[in-house]
């Protein structure tokens, strides 16, 4: 049973560590970007730990289980005890953090500016908020042709 508890253990520190990586990676992306770095994209990872670290337990747990059943039925069978599921949980998350590890900095700000074009044309697509800009901007079309002819004597 020891060796199963290093072996999980083994998986976590390793998750740990590639989510360590990622940090250090979006760091340096961001520098090269030129971005202010601020504590939301430290939470951000924070959270990704948390969301990783508690489906990770909850599959470790089911594997706990798994293993129990095996042990169980062990006399009556030969069957394999082995923790496959928090495995191939471990090395799918591993896979999506060397994948972000590895991601341009480029191909991140083309989708960022891909989803403010979108957003902008969602924005756009409104027809009252379309009239609002249009009024605000011959608002501001009268004020300055106004305050042109003011200011001559």
């Amino acid at each position: 049973m020891i060796p199963f508890l290093v072996y999980i253990v083994s998986l976590y520190g390793i998750i740990l560590i590639l989510c360590g990586l990622d940090l250090r990676a979006g760091i340096q992306k961001a520098k090269l970007r030129g971005e202010y770095r601020t504590s939301e994209g430290y939470r951000r990872t924070v959270y990704k730990l948390s969301r990783y670290f508690n489906f990770m337990l909850a599959v470790t747990l089911v594997d706990g289980i798994q293993m129990l059943t095996v042990h169980y039925f062990s006399p009556y069978y030969s069957l394999i005890m082995f923790p496959f599921f928090t495995s191939a949980i471990a090395i799918l998350i591993g896979v999506i953090e060397v994948i972000s590890i590895h991601e341009k900095a480029e191909d991140k700000e083309k989708r960022e500016m891909a989803r403010a074009a979108k957003l902008a044309g969602e924005i756009l697509a409104n027809q009252n908020l379309r009239e609002i800009i249009g009024s605000v901007n011959n608002f501001i079309g009268d004020k300055r042709i106004n305050n042109t002819h003011e200011e001559e004597p």
